[in-house]
């Protein structure tokens, strides 16, 4: 049989999910033979992008707690996922092994943030998909939510001057939340970009 189709599935703080099902969406197509990341944060929250039928995943998480609900939203799925218990900053992915590679509300001071942009962004294949979504920094003063130290919140000029050399950048902006209630909504960067090279 053919290989299942590559997957990451972004979970909080995390890598991934199915090309063009995202929100904000990732551009492209799986492509059979590689796998896709499933990266966590510093809480214990289910997977915000439950693993889909038919896509293999990696999810990384060191809360047992958000383990413990991501496999149980997967089970519901009846997806095929890989679960670890890890650090971000310690658990090294597979090189060139991912079609997309999400980073969700990964809030952390600047050096670690940036090994882990470096050890996602080698995690990518030729011709995959980066995808970084965070709470911005105006979010402080004009949105709601969020972690409240300016040194750990998104702007879209840091996060585009943080990828690794060889990044195409494709988006790169700042999202309000759409919400039916008035109010104040949650601001997020978003920035997506690509490996040049034939999949």
């Amino acid at each position: 049989p053919a290989p299942a189709p590559a997957a990451a599935c972004s979970v909080g703080g995390a890598m991934g999910r199915p090309a063009g099902r995202s929100k904000p969406q990732a551009p492209g197509g799986d492509r059979a033979g590689r796998r896709r990341p499933a990266r966590r944060r510093e809480r214990g929250a289910p997977a915000a992008c439950p693993p889909r039928p038919g896509h293999r995943t990696t999810a990384v998480d060191f809360s047992t707690v958000a383990l413990e609900r991501g496999r149980a939203l997967a089970a519901t799925a009846g997806a095929e996922v890989d679960w670890q218990l890890a650090d971000l900053l310690e658990w090294v992915p597979p090189a060139a092994a991912f079609d997309l590679v999400v980073l969700k509300f990964i809030h952390l001071p600047a050096e670690e943030r940036r090994r882990v942009y470096v050890q996602a962004a080698a995690a990518v294949a030729p011709g995959g998909t980066l995808l970084v979504v965070g709470h911005d920094r105006s979010n402080l003063a004009e949105g709601v939510g969020g972690p409240q130290g300016p040194a750990v919140l998104f702007a879209v000029g840091e996060i585009a001057a943080e990828l690794p050399a060889g990044f195409q950048v494709e988006r790169a902006d700042t999202v309000r939340r759409g919400s039916p209630a008035p109010g104040p909504v949650p601001i997020d960067t978003v920035l997506r970009a690509t490996r040049p090279g034939a999949p």
